[in-house]
């Protein structure tokens, strides 16, 4: 390719900045296109036109605008324009196999033109309630999807002020808002990027494993918005910690970047003890939230603010039924109005009425079923198997009665419904892609956040323990299920957990599995279940070795160290006995496992 020889000296173009796009096919595209430009030393957009020219045998003629929109531009271009400027840009950088990565130029346009992805979107595109900020409650006809004003506090402020570091450049940014349910956490958010950074792309990841491929991958760019709603789903379920090194590296890597997330106090809680005697589950996530001084904490009530609800209620009827909602049940003074903005406290008050009163029973005992199964670990949308399954085990045999072979069916409707805008007592989801019915569902935060703590001493029945089994969504579902059932002593239903994500291909859960089987007195069962995985065997040795089984010990090592054992500390050097005793010298166990807690249901 040409120079820029005929430029009068210092004029050299300024390179093309790379296209700001979210993760997905067409980045991906545009990305392998754009390090082909820098790999040919980023040549002028008329360099590579004349180059292109001189190739007859090139399928494509872009011209000068048409090659900075493939290099720098947003959209899908035409594929033997794309090719053409792959061509060239292999050959001046010096590829191995031009033609090579022409073919994979082919490749990466097919998926990017199969699926595209969505385009980038600011917060204002998304819009608050996409964010999680939850609707309130309709009256007097208002409308529901219109925001009620906005009432500042003293989080607010910290909030705004982080955010302007990272507007200016200066830092990247970790703001993590803990508060209850309902408190405002998500519409402070909202309020901040939309104030603060309102040209920034917002990218809102599905799950903790999202999160650690767009690091693995360099799809963040700087000046760009990691939304983390409800960050526990991301920072204490079983990929947390591979979540937490990712957002370390993240921003770390890339400035600026912000990362805001919202967190329930308990979770916050969880993540923040240290463990003493037991494997640290929270280490990383614990040392990140620390480093940036993350948390935000978001008071239960409006405080000095609820003056300025009083000036509001004068013209928003929603305000005014919720400012007097909360005088009237007694939180006049902590001021909680926005709880009764959404709805919350009418939704518990009205599960606590009991079945067959505000909810039909079989209503009442899928919510109750739907809340222990999000206690107990199941992050992801519950899928509706499950719940039809667990509900006979929150009824009595009376109430398990019914005429109606769609009861199912007709218990989600009502509990989803929302047609005067209340706080349904389910949210409906779809995890499956395209438009559709939904496949999923999440009991409503406030509903969920009052009723677990109700019942945190309770067992859940046996129907529960099987439907998870059979019908849970992921295998960290299923992991965590198993933790869950092990912390309670139900040891066969974590068996069978745990099994099942085993199955279902989660590795993760083999150590734990093993480690059941070889405690119960199963062996055979404990190393068929550790299979090749090094991790498990080192949990055999550890749980010999502690038992004083030299020998097995020496084979569960042995196997680990072939199986590419990272095991920590020294080896088990000659699986040596300890001077005088005639014992092997005792290990911790290498864990994963979390402590029994025999008081908790």
């Amino acid at each position: 390719m040409g120079s820029d020889e005929n430029r009068s000296p210092g004029r050299r173009p300024r390179p093309l900045a790379p296209p700001r796009l979210p993760p997905g096919a067409l980045r991906e595209f545009k990305r392998f296109l754009y390090r082909l430009y820098l790999a040919a030393g980023t040549p002028s957009l008329e360099a590579i036109v004349d180059a292109i020219g001189q190739d007859d045998g090139l399928p494509g003629s872009p011209l000068k605008d048409t090659v900075n929109r493939i290099l720098g531009g947003a959209k899908l271009p035409g594929l033997h324009d794309a090719e053409s400027v792959a061509a060239v840009l292999a050959r001046s950088g010096g590829a191995d196999d031009p033609e090579q990565v022409v073919v994979r130029t082919k490749q990466l346009w097919i998926a990017a033109q199969e699926n595209p992805g969505p385009p980038p979107r600011t917060a204002e595109d998304w819009g608050a309630f996409s964010l999680g900020v939850h609707r309130a409650v309709a009256v007097d006809g208002s409308g529901v999807d219109d925001l009620t004003p906005y009432i500042a506090r003293k989080h607010d402020e910290l909030l705004r002020d982080r955010l302007r570091h990272a507007a200016e450049g200066r830092q990247s940014v970790l703001a993590l808002l803990v508060g209850q349910s309902s408190t405002g956490k998500s519409r402070a958010a909202f309020e901040a990027v939309r104030g603060e950074l309102p040209t920034w792309p917002v990218l809102v990841p599905r799950g903790a494993h999202e999160l650690v491929d767009w690091v693995a991958t360099d799809s963040v760019d700087a000046r760009t918005v990691v939304w983390l709603g409800e960050a526990q789903r991301h920072l204490t379920e079983p990929a947390g910690e591979e979540a937490a090194r990712a957002l370390a590296e993240l921003l770390a890597r890339v400035t600026p970047v912000a990362v805001i997330g919202t967190m329930w106090p308990e979770y916050a809680r969880k993540v923040a003890s240290r463990a003493l005697e037991t494997a640290d589950r929270y280490a990383h996530a614990r040392t990140l939230l620390e480093t940036y001084r993350a948390e935000i904490h978001v008071p239960d009530g409006l405080g000095d603010g609820l003056g300025q609800a009083r000036k509001i209620a004068v013209r928003d009827p929603r305000m005014r039924a919720a400012v007097a909602a909360a005088q009237w049940s007694g939180d006049g003074a902590r001021a909680r109005v926005i709880q009764q903005l959404t709805g919350g406290p009418e939704l518990v008050r009205r599960y606590e009425t009991g079945p067959g009163n505000a909810f039909a029973e079989i209503e009442h005992a899928v919510v109750t079923a739907a809340v222990d199964a999000r206690r107990l670990g199941h992050g992801s949308a519950l899928p509706g198997e499950l719940l039809a399954e667990a509900v006979a085990g929150y009824l009595p045999t009376t109430a398990r009665v019914t005429h109606d072979s769609g009861w199912f069916a007709t218990a989600l409707r009502s509990l989803c419904a929302q047609e005067t805008g209340s706080l349904s007592a389910l949210v409906p989801d779809r995890v499956a892609p395209g438009l559709g019915a939904a496949d999923g569902y999440h009991p409503a935060d406030y509903l969920d956040q009052s009723v677990r703590l109700r019942r945190a001493h309770l067992a859940p029945p046996e129907q529960l323990w099987e439907a998870a089994a059979a019908h849970a969504r992921t295998v960290d579902d299923l992991y965590a299920m198993g933790q869950a059932a092990q912390d309670r002593r139900r040891h066969d239903h974590a068996v069978r957990l745990y099994r099942c994500a085993v199955e279902r291909g989660g590795e993760v859960a083999r150590p734990a599995l093993a480690q059941l089987l070889e405690e119960a007195g199963d062996r055979e069962g404990a190393q068929t279940a550790a299979a090749d995985s090094a991790r498990a065997w080192a949990v055999l040795g550890a749980l010999r070795e502690n038992s004083g089984d030299r020998d097995g010990a020496c084979h569960a090592y042995a196997t680990a160290a072939g199986a590419g054992s990272g095991r920590r500390g020294r080896p088990w050097s000659g699986c040596g006995k300890r001077p005088g005793t005639g014992r092997a010298p005792t290990r911790p166990l290498p864990g994963p496992r979390r402590p029994a807690a025999p008081g908790r249901g």
